[in-house]
């Protein structure tokens, strides 16, 4: 028995509800402004006036994080 592939139409339009992992990390983020390539945020980690959470996309779409007051990265993201 020969079974057909079932291939959407050609005018489908597919939703995809998985959003990129820097996606769903600014969106935990306050303060988020965008800059040239990278984010930035007030950092959740220590009582932040004005942002110094870095936040941008590693070549294979891992987050980056940087908090230039100090913070450890196991702070930021507690």
């Amino acid at each position: 028995m020969i079974r057909k592939s079932r291939r959407p139409e050609r005018n489908t339009v597919r939703l995809y509800t998985n959003p990129r992992p820097i996606d769903r990390a600014l969106e935990r983020l306050e303060g988020v402004k965008a800059h040239n390539g990278y984010y930035k945020a007030l950092c959740p980690a220590h009582d932040d006036k004005a942002p110094s959470l870095s936040v941008s996309e590693g070549d294979d779409a891992r987050v980056l994080i940087k908090c230039f007051a100090g913070c450890s990265f196991g702070a930021v993201v507690e």
